[in-house]
């Protein structure tokens, strides 16, 4: 009983819903979509696209490239040049000078062999085809240069006074044997008395005076490899192809001003140097 009380009582509230129901606001309305048969279907939530906001530029911050920087050209060091160190000469000797004058002269005459010519005004040297030659001796004191002295240069100095029209070449050398003014060609021949080396060339060609470098002589001659009897002056192979004479001044002229033959000398001596 009580059962059948409770089921009624169900009924009657079912009753009541379907009546509530039909009297709802929008009842004949068309269903709203997603219901169905008087249930409520699920209606799809739809998402509104998100809007995003469009990305804002990133803004790279310029890159700044240091600026390169060359490294400072650096000149190497110039060296000093090379300075070769200077020169120093030796220092040059104080010279003194010595004249001398001819101690004994005269000359030889194959044409006249007995005679003595040293009492004479002139000295004559001769170039002759025929061998009629004449040749001049001179002498002088070297044994005046004080010991130790060392001859730089030795200048025979002639004065011609006769002849040079025409070129004479003649040459002088030490004599090779002692011999005084009384000398005659047959004693120089019997003696051997002649020309030897050391030997200088020389030319007249005028009457104009005459030097002759006659130093490589004298230093033989102090050196003791030449005699020291004075010099000779001869022509027979000094190179002429013609007969010719000229006469110098000897120690005897007297017929003008030319001076006789005499020796200028440069030397130095150890206290000097």
């Amino acid at each position: 009983m009580v059962r059948l009380r409770h089921v009624m009582r169900l009924g009657g509230l079912l009753i009541c819903l379907v009546a509530a129901l039909a009297v709802w606001p929008g009842a004949a309305s068309p269903r709203p979509a997603g219901i169905s048969g008087g249930l409520l279907e699920a209606t799809p939530t739809v998402v509104p696209p998100t809007r995003n906001p469009p990305p804002r530029p990133t803004r790279v911050p310029p890159t700044t490239v240091p600026p390169t920087i060359a490294p400072p050209t650096v000149a190497p060091p110039t060296l000093p040049a090379t300075v070769a160190p200077p020169t120093i000469a030796p220092p040059t000797p104080v010279l003194d000078e010595m004249v001398l004058p001819v101690v004994a002269d005269t000359y030889t005459d194959v044409f006249t062999p007995e005679m003595a010519h040293g009492h004479e005004g002139r000295l004559k040297v001769k170039a002759d085809e025929g061998g009629w030659t004449m040749s001049t001796y001179l002498a002088f004191d070297l044994a005046a240069l004080p010991d130790g002295a060392q001859v730089f240069t030795a200048m025979l100095h002639l004065a011609p006074v006769a002849g040079g029209e025409r070129p004479l070449r003649m040459t002088v050398g030490a004599a090779s044997c002692p011999w005084n003014e009384t000398l005659t060609w047959r004693e120089s021949a019997n003696r051997g008395c002649a020309r030897v080396e050391p030997r200088v060339d020389a030319v007249v060609t005028d009457r104009a005076p005459l030097s002759i470098d006659v130093t490589a002589i004298v230093r033989a001659q102090r050196d003791g490899e030449a005699p020291d009897h004075g010099f000779v002056i001869d022509t027979p192979d000094a190179g002429n192809t013609t007969n010719v004479t000229v006469s110098f001044a000897s120690s005897e002229w007297v017929e003008s001003d030319a001076l006789p033959a005499h020796l200028v000398m440069h030397y130095s001596t150890p206290s000097d140097e």
